[in-house]
Order: structure tokens, then sequence, then C-alpha cells
């Protein structure tokens, strides 16, 4: 694996056992996941159904704290359209 990253193992070794650098390299990993257009990513063997990628929304929305958008992403995932409490149709 580490060949084929263009990594010594010391280094990917490294990024995987250093909690800090392995949660830098999560954000990295999402971040090219993202941009991504989900018929590429699924031809690179990447496939995320849409509560996965609403979850995976939600967590980034709370960390950077966009609260409007963690009620929003909650909301969408509970079934409903809005963060009010209205439920979808």
């Amino acid at each position: 694996m580490a060949t084929d990253a263009g990594v010594g193992e010391r280094v990917l070794l490294g990024h995987y056992v250093n909690p800090k650098l392995w949660r830098a390299s999560n954000r990295t990993f999402w971040r090219l996941v993202a941009a991504l257009p989900n018929e590429v990513a699924r031809r690179y063997g990447y496939a995320e159904d849409e509560r996965t990628r609403l979850e995976r929304e939600l967590e980034t929305a709370r960390v950077t704290g966009n609260w409007k958008q963690v009620a929003e992403l909650a909301a969408r995932l509970d079934g409903r359209t809005d963060p009010e409490g209205q439920k979808a149709g």
C-alpha cells in the first residue's frame, strides 16, 4: 500500500498510528471524495449512499460550527423537510 501511495512504510504507518495525523489524513480523503462527481468516485471503487453522505456533511457542519446547516441536515436525516419539526409530505 505504501508503494502504491508513493510514500515510505514509515510515513504511511505514522499517519495511521498518530491520531492527529490520522484525522488529518481522513479529512484529506473526504475532501477528495467530496470533490469527485458520484460516477467518478464509483469508478474508483467508492460508493456512498445518500444517508452516509448526509451524515458526513452533518459532521463537517458540526465541526465547522455551521449550526443552520446542522439543523437542516439533521431534519433531512430524520425525514423532515425543515428543522422546525414538520414532517415531509
